[in-house]
């Protein structure tokens, strides 16, 4: 999803003095000044725009330096900030509620799925609970997709109609309601014990935990359980480092390269992420179910898919060729629960809330990377190759195949079960 893909265009449009437009008048009366105030109609918002002298001489003024500088990012990093906050326990979320209230075993036996203690793993359970949740997961990118679809075509009419604000507060009143409906419908799965707020603060912020994190994921394994976990961590990394980085230039790019109009992207990027929702439910229930392919296999697959995507996009002519690299990448939306199914089976299910913390960390900071450089290659090839930066997000799904495919290569020679049981035909 591009999150951010619009907002560096967005705030070049708020802060620009409109230009003074003046017409000169047909009459060939003396007393009329031949050059008038105008009014000039945005094609854009529908909304009129009077310029004349004075006007001209008050929008030139500067805006304060910290109001310009903090103009749109903090909503935006709150509500960044609230996504990535929930996306650390929910894999636990699914894990223990699947195996309790979904399969019906028992509290003692749906422990270890909490991820926070040493409780003896039932290895048939996981099995069983495993390949559910994969399913759940790759729903819910589903529904991150179907929310993003109808944000896009949404939020482009409100800000056409209404103002930045209200867009905003909108968010803030579906974040909101998201919150309301956490906590009044799903039950908490990790029992926290009642202590005083300065504890939970001490707690929160010591040093022992991040420790014991970094060697959760350094620590030894047999069967190479350690090289899968890091190679699956890095893949995810390097994902979430080319969607990052295209976030911030893919619109410039279309607007460079196909002079595309803000209803133009609108329109593009909701068929986009409608072909990603559809073909991800169809490429699992086909390659999965019919196939009988394993899970490390189609995440080989949809990073084959995100390479053929953006090779298309980097050599693309005609605003066409955009929509075919969209169905080429059809399969690029379920990298990431692929990948996570991996990482979650081939960590110990009381080490996955570590592994997971410390993956999400490290795709936190992605940005602070990604964005630098996707921008200053798209500013160095704007004038001779505005599409330079996709041969970097090629690179980089390259480079994510290969990790993958070792980790196929390894386990097969070495017998050693890395994703879910293939599901039997019904």
């Amino acid at each position: 999803m591009r999150r951010n893909e619009f907002e560096n265009s967005t705030y070049n449009a708020q802060n620009t003095p409109p230009a003074a437009v003046y017409v000169q008048n047909s009459t060939s009366d003396a007393s009329v000044n031949p050059y008038e105030r105008t009014e000039v109609e945005d094609l854009n918002s529908g909304q009129t725009i009077v310029t004349d002298s004075d006007t001209v001489s008050n929008t030139q003024q500067q805006l304060n330096p910290l109001r310009r500088i903090f103009i749109l990012e903090p909503p935006i990093f709150l509500l960044n900030f609230a996504t990535s906050l929930s996306s650390v326990v929910f894999t636990n979320q699914l894990l223990y509620q699947s195996c309790k209230v979904t399969f019906g075993y028992t509290e003692a036996e749906c422990k270890p799925m909490l991820g926070i203690s040493n409780a003896t793993i039932n290895h048939d359970i996981e099995n069983q609970v495993q390949p559910y949740v994969s399913r759940i997961m790759v729903l819910n990118d589903a529904a991150i997709g179907a929310g993003s679809v109808i944000g896009t075509l949404a939020g482009s009419a409100l800000f056409a109609h209404t103002s930045m604000q209200v867009v905003f507060a909108i968010s803030a009143a579906a974040i909101l309601l998201a919150f309301v409906y956490i906590y009044l419908v799903n039950e908490e799965s990790l029992k926290v014990a009642h202590t005083t707020l300065g504890y939970k603060l001490c707690q929160f912020f010591s040093v022992s935990h991040v420790i014991d994190l970094v060697r959760t994921c350094v620590a030894r394994r047999a069967n190479y359980m350690r090289t899968f976990i890091w190679f699956s961590m890095i893949a995810l990394i390097i994902t979430n480092f080319t969607t990052s980085g295209e976030g911030n230039v893919f619109y410039l790019f279309l607007r460079a390269k196909f002079d595309v109009t803000v209803s133009q992207y609108s329109d593009y990027n909701s068929i986009s992420d409608a072909i990603q929702i559809i073909g991800g439910i169809i490429a699992v229930i086909a390659f999965r179910k019919y196939l009988r392919l394993s899970i490390v296999s189609m995440a080989m697959l949809s990073l084959l898919s995100a390479v053929g995507e953006s090779t298309v996009r980097a050599a693309a002519q005609q605003f066409w060729e955009m929509y075919l690299a969209t169905a080429l990448g059809f399969m690029s939306g379920i990298i990431a629960p692929m990948l996570l199914t991996i990482l979650a089976f081939v960590t110990p299910t009381n080490e996955t809330g570590k592994v997971f913390s410390v993956t999400t960390a490290l795709q936190t900071i992605t940005p602070l990377g990604a964005s630098p450089l996707y921008t200053s290659v798209y500013d160095a090839t704007l004038s001779s190759y505005p599409g330079m930066f996709n041969i970097i997000s090629v690179l980089l799904y390259l480079l994510s195949f290969v990790l993958v495919t070792v980790i196929l290569i390894v386990s097969k020679r070495k017998q050693i079960t890395v994703s879910p049981p293939i599901p039997s035909r019904l």
